[in-house]
């Protein structure tokens, strides 16, 4: 009996997941404008891999971690606004993921809950698919490190 329900909340998790993946990629398809910011830490990333370094060669009023982050994506993937985009779409959803075991420790249904949330949130979505991975990035970290 145990075992079935095991089966079936690994199977809400993976749909979990996969709404999370959809919800991001559709976007990625759908909305492909820029936004002033994305075009901002793009062109500082194409810099990076042009081999110039913020703050020497070129001003950048944000943290370096993000241009760096999209300079070594665009060295694996070359550089173009899908690419970065397509990245963090599938780093979004394993911070969904991450999200579920932070919340399995404490109640398996709360780390449904919590990834779910995660999962359909519009500030999460939104800001799941664009190339401005501040956000993303801190929630992240703030869960690794609370994992």
């Amino acid at each position: 009996m145990t075992t079935i329900l095991m089966k079936r909340e690994h199977l809400i998790l993976i749909l979990i997941l996969i709404l999370a993946f959809m919800l991001r990629f559709y976007g990625v398809l759908v909305d492909v404008d820029f936004i002033f910011r994305e075009a901002t830490y793009g062109m500082a990333a194409w810099r990076i891999v042009d081999g110039e370094m913020p703050y020497r060669d070129f001003f950048h009023a944000q943290a370096p971690l993000s241009p760096f982050l999209l300079a070594f994506i665009f060295l694996i993937f070359g550089v173009g606004i899908i690419q970065a985009r397509l990245f963090l779409v599938v780093f979004t959803t394993f911070t969904c993921f991450m999200i579920f075991l932070v919340g399995r420790r404490n109640d398996y249904k709360k780390g449904l809950l919590g990834s779910l949330v995660f999962a359909v949130v519009p500030f999460s979505v939104r800001y799941g698919m664009m190339a401005v991975n501040d956000f993303i990035a801190m929630t992240f970290c703030v869960i690794v490190t609370i994992f």
